[in-house]
């Protein structure tokens, strides 16, 4: 959820699983980090999540939402 508009059209978001951060990624090729960390032990739900939603919130209501496909890096091997 978000309450500012996106700059650009998102097209997929990916989570990078070795350094556990999440990156978005727009139509015209920009990527946006999210600047957090996500935690050791959500990684394995995000990992296993095939897309994402978001949702633009302004005045409390629904004004925009997006489905996109969620990509997991990963090289680290166990």
């Amino acid at each position: 959820m978000h309450d500012q508009p996106l700059p650009d059209i998102l097209k997929w978001v990916e989570f990078d699983a070795d350094l556990e951060t999440v990156t978005l990624v727009t139509e015209g090729g920009k990527l946006q980090d999210l600047g957090i960390k996500i935690p050791s032990d959500m990684s394995y739900y995000i990992e296993n999540a095939m897309e994402l939603t978001t949702m633009l919130v302004k005045d409390g209501k629904v004004a925009d939402f997006a489905i996109v496909p969620m990509l997991t890096r990963n090289t680290i091997t166990n």
